[in-house]
């Protein structure tokens, strides 16, 4: 019993960070008890109202700023209960995740998201009030229910400009599995540090290599401005797509379902190429991405896919909203082998 209530006291103070970070009654702020989020119509009913995409961009205001080098590299024990921590998640065993990570300051609870009524289980860092968070390990969110077995990945939130915000409205509108964003900015500290897409002793790596298992893809969305890639991409590129193979070890070999991501995307008005397979697109390997080399490695090419958004694709939200429409789809006709 105190258990429980000590996971219903965290919950109720997860409610008042998303109020300190500026959310509206409207947008579902409030207690998750410890009750499985999908153990029947009424525990679902019962559950926090909140918007995925309030809940991203409350994260973000908490990320370990640039320059600060308050990025916390986690070692083994920390790593090892995250672990612990996902398959008590994905088992519907929420307070014990909840319990789990209590001493790294997280909070582990049930939601229903605003839109499209699915629960989901939150995995979130404690924000204080007007600051930033203590270790920057990252923000999760998985659905128990996911009506597609994709996995979407926000290396660099905020760097990567409204990367997070493209990222948030794909997981939801495809009602993806897993979503996955960095809780520190890329320069957050000295060398690489911080950076999600260069770096294995992380618990975003950790939780991307527990969950991605055959039949499942993950999507990494990044972002870039063609202007610095001048003689490596054609002018007026807005999206450049990659498995992470270089063409060092050998021309990259694309799935028929990634060829087909990249006509349809042409076909719907966005310049796109495949890294390596279209002549021009020599830039955005992405072949240092240790998720990248984790999915190709352990369960082959196809499992992984890095999408880079030039700047102006970014800035314009109806458009990456259409782009997104289409990756949607792409997701639903092409199941990950």
């Amino acid at each position: 019993m105190l258990r429980i209530a000590g996971y219903a006291r965290r919950a109720l103070l997860v409610g008042a960070g998303l109020v300190l970070a500026g959310c509206s009654a409207a947008d579902g702020r409030g207690e998750a008890g410890p009750t499985l989020p999908d153990s029947g119509a009424h525990a679902t009913a019962a559950l926090p109202v909140v918007n995925l995409r309030v809940l991203v961009d409350t994260a973000t205001r908490g990320l370990i700023k640039n320059g600060t080098g308050a990025y916390v590299v986690p070692g083994v024990a920390a790593l090892d209960t995250f672990r612990l921590a996902v398959d008590s998640a994905v088992a519907g065993r929420v307070a014990g995740a909840d319990a789990l990570l209590d001493r790294y300051g997280y909070d582990v609870y049930a939601i229903r998201e605003a839109v499209t009524q699915d629960s989901l289980v939150v995995i979130r860092e404690r924000i204080p009030a007007g600051g930033q968070v203590a270790r920057g390990w990252g923000t999760y969110v998985f659905n128990p229910r996911g009506q597609n077995a994709a996995d979407i990945h926000v290396n660099h939130p905020v760097d990567d400009e409204f990367s997070e915000d493209i990222a948030a409205d794909l997981y939801r509108s495809c009602r993806c599995r897993w979503f996955l964003m960095a809780g520190a900015r890329r320069d957050a500290n000295a060398g690489e540090t911080a950076d999600m897409a260069r770096q294995t002793a992380s618990v975003f790596h950790t939780i991307h290599d527990r969950v991605a298992v055959a039949g499942t893809r993950a999507l990494s969305i990044h972002g870039f401005r063609v202007e610095n890639h001048t003689g490596n991409l054609p002018a007026g590129t807005r999206l450049v797509m990659s498995n992470g193979r270089s063409t060092a070890v050998s021309q990259p070999v694309y799935t028929a379902a990634e060829l087909t991501v990249r006509t349809r995307m042409n076909q719907a008005g966005y310049a796109a190429g495949l890294f390596g397979a279209d002549t021009a697109y020599k830039a955005l390997s992405a072949t240092q991405n240790p998720q990248g080399r984790t999915s190709n490695d352990r369960l082959g090419w196809g499992h992984w896919l890095h999408l880079e958004h030039e700047r102006v694709l970014r800035e314009d939200s109806v458009a990456w909203k259409q782009s997104n429409a289409v990756l949607r789809q792409w997701i639903i006709d092409h199941p990950a082998p």
